[in-house]
């Protein structure tokens, strides 16, 4: 076989080892709140064409542009199931790993670009976030795709670069803030070019006006379109209320890890020492890399340097200095847009040192060919091994349930067949709430799913599937070790023989209380519905002694207004903080107003007229 054919076999390897890093396994993924957040507007496009004009919320306070929701909807048009959504991130940056070794092949030997090609193939840090649907996941190719389409236009004066690049450039800032890093390369190529300005450059600009329409309309209908709102916006958020700015060696210390693949075991959570006690120590040799790095970047600074390699240390120091300053609170993957910067810079320094030391050329490949293996086969070990020690160990404040078990446990419900689908995991607010915004994901094919939490029990007059995360029921899901499990249940008939069923007016709102238990100190409230509802109504409830003298004040909301439905029957559960001697309890209703004032509700009499505002229970210890 002569080299260019074994070159290119050499090139569909580390292509498809790319691939099966980040698309093999594929229920061995996260799927959380923020995933399952920008999955609904995605799938609400995809399946309903609701296009957005802003995205999720962020942690600046502001929304994010809905560009990463455009680009997610492209797999929910297949299928709402959201394995196949993120397996098209992991192909996202599959791609990302492909335009790395075409970019740098035009700057160094083509074995020395597949080398660094390689190493970015197996990067852990950079393989974990190719495998979770997070908006700065996206980044990688359109990062890429952006500064090569820069180099080509403002360096190598091709006309159809420049009028691409900008709206690239406009593209990728609305996937994630976090690419604005990637703006200084941006005006070193101006500053570059700025002798050749032409009309493609600003035919390029126009086009990126255009394509950021959509996120400046939303922002003007959502009033953030000037200096006061913007500036509340930003203030509102908890990390604003500390506005002292210094400055931080995490950025480094990130980068660090992000080059060498070092504490990937973070993964791991809790169980992280368990999980290094598994696993070779890697460690020590993926130092090695940072090493080579770091007299990489010192060669290239005291050689005669070509703007690709300005524009590559620009790429990948900006961010890295950028947070050093304490204007945000850092995470690592805010580094996401300068990975793949540490592998241009690998590949344009060893191919220039190469060039520069031809007696040493071959020991240099010897060390670079024998140190290179030993990393990538240390650190395609160690994702390995760490997606079989998620995929079993309960690795809480690390990797979350994988979402193989979430689909078996969806598989169950929807086995079940019924219409409706109650999830009682002790949440219920979608969006804010973790399990009821992951299930309404997972379940978005179910078009009566609602949700209840440990003090809200819903009895519904259709056939219902229960979902909880009760192990004691006849059909349960086994998550991984110590981690419970999610059981599927019909729901059972309302036993009332326990209650104390009284015949009262209802309120405005159509609520009607059929029937109370005190037990334990607690006053479990049976009630129905007998319409729907469109806002939040609260129960107030005032706990009361005999000589009618307020004990407490249980007051809470009812349960949320999007799942009432008719002649559901509900038991809503006050507790008292004491064992304190009730006799009575008054029960009335009230809806908060848009100024944030009280509006109580009327008992309505037969003739519809107002008939008071409370029901007087009387209970004792003893009922």
């Amino acid at each position: 076989m002569n080299q260019n054919n074994l070159h290119r076999v050499a090139v569909i390897a580390v292509f498809l080892l790319a691939a099966y890093l980040r698309l093999g396994q594929p229920g061995i993924v996260e799927f959380k709140r923020d995933e399952a957040n920008l999955s609904l507007l995605a799938l609400d496009m995809a399946q309903h064409g609701e296009i957005p004009l802003l995205g999720i919320g962020s942690s600046v306070g502001l929304p994010n542009a809905p560009v990463n929701v455009y680009i997610l909807s492209i797999p929910y048009f297949l299928s709402t199931n959201p394995q196949l959504a993120t397996q098209f991130i992991g192909l996202l940056n599959v791609f990302a790993v492909m335009m790395l070794y075409f970019f740098l092949r035009q700057y160094c030997d083509k074995w020395i670009a597949l080398g660094v090609t390689l190493l970015f193939a197996v990067n852990p840090w950079a393989v974990m976030f190719s495998r979770k649907i997070w908006a700065q996941n996206m980044l990688p190719p359109f990062v890429i795709a952006t500064i090569w389409t820069g180099v080509l236009g403002f360096l190598d004066g091709k006309k159809w670069a420049k009028i691409v690049h900008f709206p690239l450039l406009a593209i990728t800032g609305q996937i994630h803030y976090g690419a604005f890093v990637i703006v200084p390369v941006t005006l070193y190529l101006l500053w570059q070019d700025r002798r050749r300005f032409s009309r493609e450059l600003w035919l390029g600009l126009g086009f990126a006006i255009l394509v950021t329409l959509p996120y400046i309309i939303g922002m003007q209908q959502a009033g953030l379109l000037n200096p006061d709102a913007l500036r509340d916006a930003i203030h509102s958020t908890e990390e604003a209320e500390d506005d002292s700015l210094t400055l931080t060696t995490e950025p480094i210390e990130a980068a660090r890890l992000l080059i060498t693949g070092d504490e990937i075991h973070a993964f791991a959570g809790d169980r992280f020492v368990d999980f290094l006690d598994a696993v070779p120590d890697f460690y020590g040799i993926f130092g090695l890399l940072f090493l080579a790095f770091s007299i990489i970047v010192v060669y290239l600074l005291l050689s005669k340097r070509n703007p690709i390699v300005y524009v590559s240390l620009i790429w990948f120091v900006f961010p890295v200095v950028i947070y050093m300053m304490t204007w945000t609170p850092f995470f690592i993957h805010y580094l996401i847009p300068a990975i793949p910067a540490v592998y241009m810079i690998l590949g344009l320094g060893f191919g220039q040192l190469l060039s520069h030391s031809q007696k040493m050329r071959r020991l240099l490949y010897i060390i670079g060919g024998v140190g290179g293996f030993a990393i990538v086969t240390g650190q395609i070990i160690i994702l390995m091994m760490l997606f079989d020690f998620v995929k079993i160990h309960n690795t809480s404040n690390g990797f979350g349930t994988p979402l193989l078990y979430l689909n078996q446990a969806k598989e169950a419900v929807k086995a079940q067949g019924n219409p409706q689908v109650l999830a009682d995991l002790g949440e219920q607010l979608i969006v804010y709430e973790n399990e009821p915004t992951v299930w309404a994901v997972l379940l978005y094919d179910v078009d009566n799913l609602r949700f209840t939490d440990d003090m809200t029990h819903v009895f519904s007059a259709q056939p219902t599937t229960l979902l909880t995360r009760n192990c004691n029921a006849n059909q349960v899901v086994s998550l991984r070790e110590d981690e419970g499990c999610y059981a599927v249940e019909s729901v059972e008939p309302l036993d009332t023989s326990a209650y104390t069923m009284i015949d009262t007016l209802p309120f405005a709102n159509g609520v009607v209380i059929e029937g109370y238990h005190w037990t334990e100190n607690c006053l479990n409230l049976l009630w129905k519905t007998t319409q729907t509802a469109q806002i939040d109504y609260q129960f107030s409830v005032n706990f009361m002694n005999n000589a009618g003298q307020s004990l407490f004040n249980g007051d809470a909301i009812s349960w949320q207004s999007q799942y009432w439905q008719p002649e559901d029957q509900i038991i809503r559960t006050f507790c008292m903080p004491n064992d304190a001697e009730i006799a009575l309890i008054d029960v009335g209703m009230y809806y908060f107003t848009v100024d944030g004032d009280i509006q109580p509700l009327d008992l309505l009499d037969s003739m519809g007229n107002p008939a008071g505002r409370y029901i007087t229970l009387e209970v004792s210890h003893s009922q």
